[in-house]
């Protein structure tokens, strides 16, 4: 069978994003590090607030970028190109909290998840409206 050439383009741009994503959650992982090093926040709970709230707009982040190129379609872009990296966290929290699943680890799935649909729908409405006041 002879693939479509836009249909190529989709899974190259797909894959694209969801690489993005990916580096996205890397300088994220730095900058949870960092903080974690330089100060004395894992000793309270404010530092889970804060890994959830910075991983969470990583992942709307990701979810925009990848969705503003779409013109429909912005919920199911933005989680497939976060699922990658989202599964990737959990597999690392299952790992280091020796396949114990907490309601923390829930939470953050479900947050994840959450922000990366909102980000694409964003994205391409956003889109949308930008493209509907220049025909104007």
């Amino acid at each position: 069978m002879v693939k479509n050439k836009n249909s190529n383009k989709k899974e190259k741009g797909l894959i694209l994003y969801i690489l993005i994503s990916i580096c996205i959650y890397l300088v994220s992982f730095i900058i949870s590090s960092a903080v974690l090093f330089k100060t004395d926040i894992i000793k309270t709970e404010n530092y889970s607030v804060f890994v959830l709230l910075l991983f969470s707009v990583c992942s709307f982040v990701s979810a925009f970028i990848s969705g503003y190129k779409n013109e429909k379609n912005g919920l199911v872009i933005g989680l497939i190109t976060n699922l990658p990296s989202i599964f990737l966290l959990i597999l690392i929290s299952l790992i280091i909290n020796k396949f114990k699943t907490d309601y923390y680890l829930i939470i953050t799935a479900i947050s994840l998840i959450l922000c990366s649909m909102a980000g694409g729908i964003i994205a391409v409405n956003s889109r949308l409206k930008r493209s509907r006041r220049v025909g104007r």
